[in-house]
């Protein structure tokens, strides 16, 4: 009897394994069909009797399913990365781009600095061409001066050589310079000299 109980034993154990790998069978079989892009080469792979090397239908179907499990954990795992790598572009683009707006900032206070010298420049430039005009107003008025002042000695006379004192006894200077005029340059009494 105690065979007969053993034998029962191990036949409800087979069945009740029999049962769990076919209820495995089915769960793997609706994950697979979830996860799979293409349900009919899973399907094929599913039916083949043996898998590689000699595993059987449940090992096969276990590594497949672990395949295919791990499939979007390295999916997660890529995206992970390439969101990672993104996050890293992003932020070189924004150091870029904080770095571009310091130099515009820069560049902008230069050239509001060079606009403001430029302003003073000319502005100065008008006051000295105020003034280069005023200097040739000045430079007229000096040489009309000079030319007016040379045709007034050109109506004087100078006399040089007369010892001082050599008008002795003259009634006034202009009767003595009339009197020296007169002998030594030989003009006739008619001749009428203007004296001042």
């Amino acid at each position: 009897m105690s065979k007969t109980k053993g034998k029962s034993r191990k036949l409800t154990k087979t069945a009740e394994l029999d049962s769990e790998q076919d209820n495995e069978s089915a769960k793997l079989t609706d994950e697979l069909s979830e996860v799979a892009e293409e349900p009919a080469e899973l399907a094929e792979e599913l039916i083949e009797p043996t898998g590689e090397r000699g595993k059987t239908r449940q090992e096969t179907r276990l590594c497949q399913a672990e395949k295919e499990t791990q499939r979007p954990a390295q999916q997660m795992a890529d995206l992970e990365i390439v969101l990672k790598e993104i996050r890293e572009f992003r932020r070189e683009n924004l150091e870029n781009l904080k770095e571009i707006r310091g130099d515009i900032r820069k560049t902008n206070e230069r050239i509001d600095e060079a606009e403001k010298r430029v302003a003073e420049t000319e502005e100065r430039i008008q006051h000295l061409e105020e003034a280069t005009l005023e200097l040739l107003e000045l430079q007229k008025q000096v040489t009309r001066m000079t030319d007016l002042e040379g045709r007034s000695r050109r109506e004087n006379v100078r006399i040089h050589g007369v010892k001082e004192g050599a008008e002795g006894n003259a009634q006034s200077m202009v009767t003595f310079v009339e009197t020296l005029l007169r002998e030594k340059l030989a003009l006739p009494s008619s001749f009428e000299l203007r004296i001042e």
